[in-house]
């Protein structure tokens, strides 16, 4: 008997960390948990609120903050969920005056990107070396999808990420009921 349950026990111990690691993280933090669990979370890491956690209409609510990503001051980050269960991470880094400038960051995330995660597929839009041309790189990473960005915007130009955790990963399908009824 004590066999069959430390076996039971460590099966859902291996599970469970199996079902966790299905997750994007964003500084460490897995997206797929409570708003108000990742927000607090990443409040520890040193970000100064912005505005905390919230709810925007029935199935949606979101949280921001401020601090230095990837040696950028001033960047705001906002945390989004659908229900209340994290499901993606906007980052936008303050304005660049040059082209140059924000290419400069744009590529230094890529190049990090390519060097952490293990990318399934990528798809490149725009052209690094035409100012003003919107730019994105979409990566698919096992555990979810990572749009880097890099556009103009009032003759400055920006830089933005968005992690968003793999579909279905614990989401609530409220949302996608609404939505499959409406298109």
């Amino acid at each position: 008997m004590k066999k069959v349950l430390l076996s039971a026990l460590l099966s859902l111990v291996a599970i469970s960390g199996f079902a966790q690691a299905e997750h994007l993280s964003f500084l460490g933090v897995k997206m797929g948990s409570p708003l108000k669990e990742f927000y607090q979370n990443i409040l520890a890491k040193g970000f100064a609120n912005d505005y905390p956690p919230r709810a925007l209409g029935k199935n949606y609510a979101a949280a921001q903050v401020r601090g230095v990503f990837a040696g950028q001051e001033a960047t705001q980050i906002m945390i989004c969920a659908n229900g209340i269960l994290v499901d993606m991470v906007i980052v936008t880094f303050p304005a660049y005056e040059t082209w140059n400038e924000a290419k400069a960051v744009y590529l230094t995330l890529w190049d990090g990107f390519t060097k952490k995660y293990k990318i399934e597929k990528q798809t490149e839009k725009g052209d690094l070396d035409t100012v003003g041309d919107k730019c994105s790189s979409v990566l698919d990473v096992v555990d979810g999808r990572i749009l880097l960005e890099l556009e103009e915007k009032d003759n400055k130009y920006v830089v933005s990420i968005t992690y968003a955790d793999k579909p279905g990963n614990g989401r609530s399908t409220d949302r996608d009921s609404s939505v499959m009824g409406d298109i």
